[in-house]
């Protein structure tokens, strides 16, 4: 695996916390991602009693019971456009994650075209002005949890 320790952590093996790490950013993209027919379609509520209208898409780590399909969002790099108010470009991955390799590859396409259609909005309090795909669907499997793993990277332009 050319991930290294990423793929687990992806999977809630590491020492990563995805409460403490969550931003502003990734709360607007999981609100796309969790009001999108296509994604909400392929990885169902969380599994709670009683249901939560929650969806299976994590900030930075899933937790280590959830079941897949699921969806992780990374940011994984950003840029500040100058000072003061002036906005950022930011980078994030998300991390498909499926027992099949077909179920992976209809999430990783439902996320893209998500994500490459939202356009430019206030998503969950955030002002983004453009999300654009600049690496897709780098495919991995994982022997030990035996799920099939799609990772895609995005820019985004916040305000």
């Amino acid at each position: 695996m050319w991930y290294g320790n990423w793929f687990g952590n992806w999977l809630g093996d590491g020492d990563t916390q995805y409460g403490n790490q969550d931003s502003e950013m990734i709360k607007g993209i999981i609100y796309i991602l969790e009001n999108d027919a296509a994604v909400i379609a392929i990885v169902g509520e969380k599994e709670r009693e009683g249901g939560t209208g929650d969806y299976k898409i994590y900030p930075v780590v899933a937790p280590s019971t959830e079941k897949a399909p699921y969806v992780v969002i990374r940011q994984t790099g950003g840029v500040r456009l100058g000072k003061g108010q002036c906005g950022r470009t930011v980078e994030f991955t998300t991390a498909s994650v499926a027992t099949s390799y077909d179920t992976v590859s209809d999430l990783d396409d439902a996320i893209i075209d998500a994500l490459e259609t939202a356009g430019a909005g206030i998503y969950n309090g955030v002002t983004m002005s453009s999300i654009s795909a600049i690496n897709l669907s780098a495919d991995d499997f994982n022997l030990e949890h035996k799920v099939y793993l799609k990772l895609s990277t995005y820019q985004v332009n916040i305000q």
